[in-house]
């Protein structure tokens, strides 16, 4: 928002390192629409991320429409929590209740994938992050997908013994729509 910092837009799968936010000055961001993006940073225990509670990639979700009228609404931008416009994605659980220890990827609790992506629509975004790991020098190494298929179900007609799976999948070079 202000130009701080400089980022990247991955397009492509890749394999990247991810530097500490406080030596590098640099984040990868990821499109998921034409308004909503991802940002990826990496935070470690140095310079002005000294205090944080905890360390590791943190994913925050943006909305270009939300973000380019901050100022104009008396800097209301994540005040509706059904329409917010920079948010923090934890690693567990949802967004609205993030507890440090489950904010970052891999974070204390070694949380290695992002295959959740959505709009703040509810839609799912066929995007993932993968291998999500440290290496020894704070900087963190994830591989991005960008055409992941999406599998979506429902489950119904419960009983002691049984149950009715439906579900959908979708993406590119699919070869096997099998549930097991």
């Amino acid at each position: 928002i202000l130009s701080w910092g400089m980022d990247s837009t991955l397009t492509l799968d890749t394999t990247v390192i991810l530097y500490p936010l406080s030596d590098s000055n640099f984040a990868y961001s990821i499109s998921l629409s034409d308004s909503e993006y991802v940002m990826l940073e990496n935070r470690t225990h140095k310079r002005w991320d000294a205090y944080t509670p905890t360390k590791g990639m943190i994913v925050f979700h943006g909305n270009i429409n939300r973000i380019a009228n901050w100022q104009s609404e008396g800097n209301a931008i994540n005040v509706n929590p059904n329409d917010r416009g920079y948010y923090i994605e934890p690693a567990i659980g949802d967004s609205t209740n993030i507890l440090s220890d489950s904010t970052t990827y891999p974070g204390s609790r070694n949380v290695t994938s992002k295959t959740d992506f959505h709009l703040t629509s509810g839609s799912p975004v066929s995007k993932s992050l993968i291998n999500i790991h440290y290496l020894s020098d704070s900087s963190i190494s994830l591989h991005y997908i960008n055409n992941a298929a999406i599998f979506s179900s429902t489950v119904g007609l419960i009983t002691d013994s049984s149950a009715v799976i439906n579900g959908t999948i979708a993406g590119n070079n699919i070869t096997n729509t099998k549930l097991e």
